[in-house]
């Protein structure tokens, strides 16, 4: 007894370490719509399998076959539940895979990295080691060190990590370890959204009874019902769980869980209305309106009508997380009738907000006892992207809970600084009417010292619009009002953000009475504080809630059963939860305008189930809300869900009538599904209805938020099991909007359908999926929108043919939406660090957008180009088409002879994909993707590729030569206006080997680039090439090889008067060692014959960097392997121009390899 009060003692005060046996434990959180559930993609152990509802409670009786293979799951009867939660566990591996204990890649070493000639595998004892030991423990990864330093840059510090560990440390002792951290805040395209450092950290240390994690991790709903989250956090967590027999000889089971961490989002739920033919982006925002955000990978939850979907451009929906946009695919057809709500976190980093949780059970028998606490505070003493000052938080102490009222000034008066933007005051009149204390931008150092900070205010509320500038930044413009109505969209103010605390204590229980009869409760408590820097309002930051769910087993048979379940919920007036813990859209089903009551709410429920494992189930159920004065509402429903012999019916009823202060409401819902197996083949027809009559309790004339609607479909498709599947469906709608105290037709709505997935064999995959809907407005008065059709669609087909002589992949696409106006914005970096160079073409020290170009050096890449986000959009229909073909008649004839084997020499590889967005609703021009006649006032963004290489001796050492055509073509829509740019490019290249010592290699080229700005018409080219390039490389043997080289290059610039002519001559030596290193020399001269002022856009595109005149160029890079895993590089570049100082680079990195 003092064994289990001590452990009770330990648990429920949260102080012990605690974990459980999380081995490779994973879960899945879906809707059941199919019979066919794929798991994971590595093997699943199969008794691992368990299945649980959205409040985790264990669902038994669940019967169902499972794929080994596949990992897939198959349902014998789809469960009839909403939403289904399966846990299992995985082995590391995929067991029919197929793995291999090296990577040629790592190991393999050339002759000549431009040559296909003698390779030799290399393996030292460190890789053998590493690859094959049979140490438990396996680690790879690495850490650098390096700086780099010049005559014309500071001396700059890297660093790098990267390490993976996993395995057994002892007997009784694992580990898991992944750790990255890389201090370049640069993504692969030189954009960056965020300038923060990129690192991230996980260690876990465990058991079967304990764990600790430590760095990132992510914190899951515990078992309960009021305390729901999903949070990322950076800090750790320490599991424990123990089980001992009590003096009944029944089993005890005690889990704990502690974390301590930082929180890395906030919370926000989302409501989103779709539009008739958009698929997307649609903008997600912060909870106090911010309109740019980042929402934090893989936090998000979206819904469509109240259903689950699933990320993947292959499923519903994909997400730039960077800027806080949704696309739905072809799979997710939207339109107005579409109900869209998102759940996720972003990044908000106003305060330090820490997090503590303890989540703690206790199973005794068929008993169980939980308590659970969360704490998360922002730390008012350490803003983050805001500066508190004393007088803020004077002003915060005073506005209590109105948060809307902490607004303060947005400008500053500070010193004049030509990097960043700057305003000055002035005063103006505009018709006559005086108007002082205006913002301008400006560049004058005497004037320009306000920094501004704008904040939308929404239409008409502000006296500044975004303006187009060519200034380095967003620039914003005063506009006089009219007629004393402001203009514009945006206020010199700006919100303060309050710090805040949520708290959230649940305590609760669930206990098997008897074999028919089971109860569970659960009380909690809830803190919330909008404002911790003010006492006011606090009478509103404490509230409770509680559950009691009793349920009864009345008949129950080895097949059967009758059941009956009652509940009862309160809900204090000031309690809130952490995130939802209701049904998605619980707001709509009661026809509420909040998920939390004004009063305190009271909910009875009481229901009568009866289910047949053969047959199916049907039940009736209850439901009474009372929110006071506020809302009282009664809802009726009746549900089933029936298989046999192929038939398939399932149905659902209810009727609710509320009443508030202001309305009488009945909404009666049903809708049905009835479908029969005939073989292979599906039959079904569908049926949605709803009729939400709003009354008002004065007049009794209906309310504009009342509706109608009626959906029909019919449907054929295959079994959900089977191989190759095909659907067809046909949808009729209706709806119904108010109108002089009665509804009337406002649309109708024509839906068709059709999807396909073919895999005969390996060699062929056939996949598409088209929407076509059409949209008829019959009462404009009634829905604002025209008369449109609007098709969204697929289609993915692939083949592999003789053996592999023809393979192709094709992808067809089409669809539409909307058009972001995209801005950008250069900041500085640590040189060398960057993509982009400023150069003050126009000498007036200012950075200006039109003065960034790609770096040509790396010492001159002190820029990184970030994306400012927008809220201007374009409507447009989209196409995208992608075609790839392999041509390899050697598969085929590898050992023939005679013609066949010289045919066999040739081999050809295609590529084209375009992608265009344009405002065309001509089906005939917005769906074909080659249509190049196209208005270009109509074509938004266009973007396209295209590469031939036809090749002889492709891969043969001796001789070879390979034709290649390029095509690029890209428009882009910004704030200022289009951006064109195009590439199109002819090359041969000839390769041939003079015995095993000489290689001589030719690339002749022809080019033709230009682009066109419809703003920064000063940087307007198009300018054709010519050039040849000769090599001729000497290899003795396989450490020792000298290369020269000379390029003749012309260039002129036939939109302008630029001609240029190139001559560079050059060499390379270069001295490798497998097992020791490796080290390099290169010298250049290059000779540039130019008739043009260099000071310019389109110089800098000619010039490449240099200038007219004699150049020089030279560089030595020497790379050591050091004992114990350490490699050193070294590295030296210089260059020299005429009238210019030598510029000298260099470079040290050491790297330790684990």
């Amino acid at each position: 007894m003092k064994r289990l009060a001590a452990i009770l003692i330990l648990v429920f005060v949260g102080i012990s370490l605690s974990g459980q046996s999380l081995i490779n434990l994973k879960s899945l959180n879906l809707v059941p719509s199919s019979d066919t559930i794929f798991l994971d993609s590595l093997s699943v152990a199969q008794n691992t399998i368990c299945f649980y509802d959205k409040n985790h409670n264990k669902l038994d009786g669940i019967k169902y076959s499972f794929d080994f293979e596949k990992s897939a799951l198959i349902f014998d009867e789809v469960p009839d539940i909403d939403e289904i939660i399966i846990e299992f566990k995985t082995f590391p591996i995929n067991f029919f895979e197929s793995h291999t204990l090296f990577d040629k890649s790592d190991f393999l070493v050339g002759a000549d990295d431009n040559q296909s000639g003698s390779y030799n595998y290399v393996f030292s004892q460190e890789d053998y080691k590493s690859n094959y030991s049979q140490s438990s423990l396996s680690r790879k990864g690495s850490i650098s060190r390096g700086i780099s330093f010049g005559n014309a840059q500071d001396v700059i510090v890297n660093s790098s990590l990267n390490l993976q560990l996993d395995g057994k440390l002892n007997n009784d002792l694992y580990i898991t370890a992944a750790v990255s951290d890389n201090n370049i805040p640069i993504q692969p395209d030189g954009t960056s959204q965020q300038l923060q450092e990129f690192y991230k950290v996980f260690i876990k240390l465990y058991n079967d009874n304990f764990s600790v994690i430590a760095g990132d991790f992510e914190l899951k709903k515990p078992k309960g019902y009021f305390l729901n989250y999903y949070k990322k956090a950076q800090g750790a967590e320490i599991q424990y769980q123990t089980g001992f027999k009590n003096k009944n000889e029944k089993d005890v089971v005690v889990k704990t869980s502690v974390s301590g961490a930082v929180a890395k989002g906030k919370l926000r739920r989302q409501e989103i209305s779709g539009i008739e033919g958009n698929q997307g982006p649609y903008k997600l925002t912060g909870s106090n309106n911010e309109t740019y955000i980042v929402v934090l990978a893989g936090t998000e939850k979206v819904y469509i009508d109240g259903i689950l979907m699933t990320r993947g451009t292959e499923n519903d929906y994909i997400i730039d997380y960077n800027l806080g946009e949704i696309v739905f695919t072809a799979n997710q057809p939207i339109n107005k009738d579409k109900r869209i709500i998102v759940e996720f976190e972003y990044s908000d980093r106003n305060y330090t907000r820490f997090l503590v949780t303890t989540s703690n059970t206790v199973s005794v028998g068929n008993t169980d006892f939980w308590l659970n606490i969360f704490d998360e505070t922002d730390n008012k003493n350490q803003p983050f992207d805001q500066t508190i000052t004393s007088d803020d938080r004077a002003l915060l102490s005073q506005v209590g809970d109105n948060i809307e009222l902490a607004v303060i000034p947005g400008y500053d008066s500070i010193p004049y600084e030509a990097s960043e933007i700057r305003y000055q005051m002035v005063d103006t009149i505009v018709n006559a009417i005086a108007y002082d204390s205006i913002f301008i931008y400006s560049t004058d150092p005497e004037l320009a010292f306000y920094r501004i900070s704008f904040s939308y205010a929404g239409p008409n509320s502000g006296n500044y619009i975004k303006g187009i500038s060519a200034a380095n930044g967003r620039v914003y413009e005063w506009i006089a009002p009219v007629d004393g109505v402001p203009q514009g969209d945006y206020v010199p103010m700006k919100q303060i953000i309050t710090p805040e605390k949520n708290q959230v204590i649940a305590l609760g229980g669930a206990t098997k009475i008897s074999d028919k009869t089971s109860l569970d409760f659960e009380l909690a408590y809830s803190k919330t504080d909008l404002n911790t820097f003010s006492k006011l309002d606090s009478d509103d930051d404490q509230g409770y809630a509680a559950k009691l769910n009793l349920n009864q087993s009345i008949i129950q048979t080895e097949n059967s059963n009758f059941a009956a379940n009652i509940s009862y919920g309160f809900i204090n007036r000031d309690f809130h939860a952490i995130e939802n813990f209701r049904e998605t859209e619980f707001t709509r089903d009661w026809n509420l305008s909040s998920i939390y009551p004004e009063n305190n709410e009271n909910l009875i429920n009481a229901g009568l189930v009866y289910s047949n494992k053969k047959l199916g189930s049907t039940g009736i159920s209850s439901s009474y809300i009372n929110r006071g004065v506020e809302y009282t509402g009664l809802q009726n429903l009746a549900s089933a869900n029936f298989k046999t012999n192929g038939c398939v019916l399932n149905g659902k009823a209810s009727y609710l009538v509320s009443e508030n202060s202001l309305y009488n409401t009945a909404f009666l819902r049903h809708n049905m599904l009835v479908s029969k197996n005939i073989g292979p083949i599906k039959l079904g027809v569908k049926e949605i209805a709803e009729n939400n009559m709003w009354r008002s309790t004065a007049t009794d004339s209906l309310a504009l938020n009342s509706f109608n609607f009626n959906q029909y479909e019919a449907f054929v498709s295959t079994n959900d099991s089977s191989k190759n599947k095909i659907l067809v469906n046909y949808k009729y709608r209706e709806d119904d909007l108010p109108i002089n105290n009665s509804l009337q037709n406002a649309t109708i709505a024509h839906d068709a359908g059709f999807g396909a997935e073919f895999n005969p064999n390996n060699n062929h995959r056939f996949k598409t999926v088209f929407n076509y809907r059409n949209l008829q407005v019959k009462d404009t008065s009634l829905y604002e929108g025209e008369s449109e059709n609007n098709m969204t669609g697929k289609a993915e087909y692939s083949f592999k043919l003789l053996k592999g002589f023809i393979s192709s992949s094709t992808l067809y696409e089409i669809g539409s939406g909307l058009e972001r106006k995209t801005e950008f914005s250069y900041i500085e970096v640590a040189a060398g660090q960057g993509v982009y160079t400023w150069t003050d073409y126009n000498n007036n020290g200012v950075q200006e957008l039109d003065e960034f170009e790609i770096a040509n050096f790396i010492d001159e890449a002190n820029f990184i180009r970030i994306l400012i986000p927008t809220t201007d959009y374009i409507k447009t229909y989209s196409n995208q088409f992608n075609q790839s073909l392999k041509i390899t008649p050697r598969a085929l004839w590898r050992s023939e002879t005679g013609v066949k084997k010289f045919i066999g020499r040739f081999s050809d590889q295609f590529a084209y994909r375009v992608a265009q967005k344009n405002t065309s609703s001509d089906i005939l021009k917005f769906a074909n993707p080659f249509n190049h006649g196209i208005d270009q006032t109509e074509l938004v963004s266009l973007s396209s590729s295209f590469r031939n290489s036809f090749s002889f001796n492709k891969g043969k050492p001796k001789f070879g030569i390979d034709y290649v055509v390029q095509a690029n073509n890209n428009k882009i829509l910004l704030v200022s206006g289009f951006d064109t740019r195009t590439n199109f490019s002819h090359n041969i290249l000839l390769r041939y080997n003079i015995g095993k010592v000489f290689n001589i290699t030719n690339d002749f080229g022809i080019v033709d680039k230009s682009y066109k700005s419809e703003y920064f018409t000063n940087k307007d080219y198009q300018i054709e090439y010519l050039s040849n390039e000769s090599k001729l490389s000497v290899q003795p043997n396989l450490n020792n090889r000298i290369t020269l080289k000379y390029l003749y290059k012309t260039k002129e610039n036939i939109s302008g008067d630029e001609v240029l002519f190139v001559h560079d001559a050059g060499f390379e030596y270069r001295l490798s060692s497998v097992k020791k290193g490796s080290l390099s020399a290169t010298f250049n001269y290059i000779y540039y014959d130019y008739n043009s002022a260099t000071n310019t856009a389109v110089s800098y595109e000619m010039l490449q960097g240099f200038m007219p005149g004699s150049n020089l160029t030279w560089g030595i890079n020497f790379q050591r392997q050091l004992s114990n895993g350490l490699q050193i590089n070294l590295n030296y570049n210089a260059r020299k121009s005429e009238d210019t100082d030598i510029i000298h680079t260099g470079g040290v990195q050491l790297r330790a390899f684990f």
